[in-house]
């Protein structure tokens, strides 16, 4: 016996593959869409890291220099070593003090 299979039967087989084909390129696309978005974002976050980390790097180091500057400052305002710079530039030490003193009026008046 032979069977005959009618034209609708075909049909409608074939437009269920076809459905299922579109489903499956929906499917395919989105997920390539996601991992695409993904990398990215990953990229992204990477490179704020190092960004950070360099920044991190950067901020020791001038804490340091900062340390060492205020370190330098005391060292060079200290009474000792003012003595010392004054003598290098040729500075005398004074012998006798004079302190002037106002009477009146300081400012001029117009």
């Amino acid at each position: 016996m032979t069977y005959i299979k009618s034209k609708s039967f075909h049909q409608a087989k074939s437009i269920s593959n076809r459905g299922t084909a579109i489903l499956s390129l929906i499917i395919f696309i989105a997920f390539f869409l996601m991992s695409f978005f993904y990398l990215i974002q990953t990229n992204g976050v990477v490179s704020k890291t190092y960004q950070i980390r360099q920044e991190k790097q950067r901020l020791e180091k001038l804490r340091a220099e900062k340390s060492t500057l205020e370190i330098e400052a005391a060292r060079l305002q200290s009474p000792a070593n003012l003595g010392e710079i004054a003598k290098t530039l040729g500075m005398e030490e004074a012998v006798k003090v004079v302190y002037l003193k106002e009477k009146g009026a300081v400012a001029i008046k117009k």
